[in-house]
């Protein structure tokens, strides 16, 4: 009877050591000055909108740092680098859930049955608990990947491109 309560100890404080969240790295070989949220729409009905995320980099050695991905939102984005007037951005775009899906809608339930319903995000594998203004920003550093946290993320004005010309 002491072997059962002893291997249930165990077990509880071997579950209770795991967490879910991965390591945030409290020094990074990067420095970030100004992070902003955009959203945007495309201007047709039928194209899609979404957010984009814009961290402007500074004091990064680029040989040594591989920007991967942008957790935001309950959501990930991979990241692209550009060049911008303020210098080096990791840019991470974020469109809305079921972007780029078409549906075909018609009088005969037989035209569109190869409509594909909505699929929701899975909260349980969002690996972060984040606040509204927050964001994680995973890098590889020496093979290996880390993450770096990012408060204060501010929400600029939306852009909304122009529809194409109506004939």
């Amino acid at each position: 009877m002491k072997h059962p309560i002893f291997i249930m100890l165990v077990l509880l404080s071997v579950m209770a050591g795991c967490s879910p969240q991965k390591k945030l790295e409290k020094n990074t070989p990067f420095m970030y000055s100004e992070v902003t949220v955009e959203p945007w729409t495309a201007g047709r009905e039928e194209s899609v909108s979404g957010n984009i995320v814009k961290i402007s980099l500074s004091e990064m050695d680029t040989e040594e740092v591989e920007f991967q991905n942008v957790y935001f939102r309950g959501r990930m984005a991979a990241v692209s680098m550009d060049m911008d007037g303020r210098g080096m951005m990791a840019i991470a775009t974020f469109p809305d859930a079921g972007a780029g899906t078409d549906m075909v809608m018609h009088s005969d339930p037989n035209q569109e049955v190869g409509n594909q319903p909505p699929k929701k995000l899975k909260e349980n594998i969002f690996p972060f608990v984040l606040e509204a203004d927050e964001a994680v920003l995973s890098y590889l550093e020496n093979d290996k990947v880390r993450y770096a946290k990012i408060k204060g993320i501010k929400e600029v004005a939306g852009r909304i491109y122009p529809g194409r010309p109506q004939n």
